[in-house]
């Protein structure tokens, strides 16, 4: 019995070593990495906001891809971390400020082509049921994710809290 306890107690002591610290250049505050980080971090749209959230199509459905209406830039989790980018071109219907269908530039000069598709109309936005995020490298070859999204906008009244969060 005390046996098992002591492995119980070791397999702990194993989990808490497998976070580290790391400090945020931009605001100069200690954030916990784990070995768990491998999407974007929750978003948050304010009264009035729009935006653009996408997350891969697989069991993890981890949270990928995000653009604020009216903006020309997006945060993409790529291989090597959070990356801003730059739209450089945009097609299809608007929903909720945004299309379904938006290339940008990496900043290694490659493409990130975003493309989003069946349309539903859901409370305050429009869920994409399927999509891709294919990246092609400058030697000419693709890396294809698949995704699903939602573009939507933060109406809640004023006082009321809202993030990406409470949406499943």
């Amino acid at each position: 019995m005390a046996v098992r306890y002591t492995i119980a107690i070791a397999a702990l002591l194993m989990l808490g070593a497998c976070g580290t610290t790391a400090t945020n250049a931009k605001s100069n505050t200690k954030t916990k990495i784990t070995a768990q980080q491998d999407r974007l971090a929750p978003r948050d749209l304010n009264t009035g906001e729009c935006g653009i959230f996408v997350w891969t199509a697989d069991p993890a459905r981890r949270f990928v891809f995000f653009s604020q209406m009216d903006s020309a830039t997006a945060s993409w989790w790529s291989d090597s971390g959070e990356v801003e980018i730059n739209r450089i071109s945009s097609n299809g219907l608007p929903s909720f400020g945004q299309l379904p269908d938006q290339t940008y530039q990496l900043p290694d000069g490659a493409a990130l082509k975003l493309k989003l598709n069946d349309p539903e109309d859901v409370d305050n936005g429009t869920r994409y049921r399927s999509g891709a995020i294919t990246q092609t490298a400058a030697d000419g070859w693709e890396k294809v994710v698949p995704v699903s999204g939602i573009a939507a906008c933060n109406v809640k009244p004023v006082g009321a809290e809202y993030s990406m969060r409470t949406i499943r």
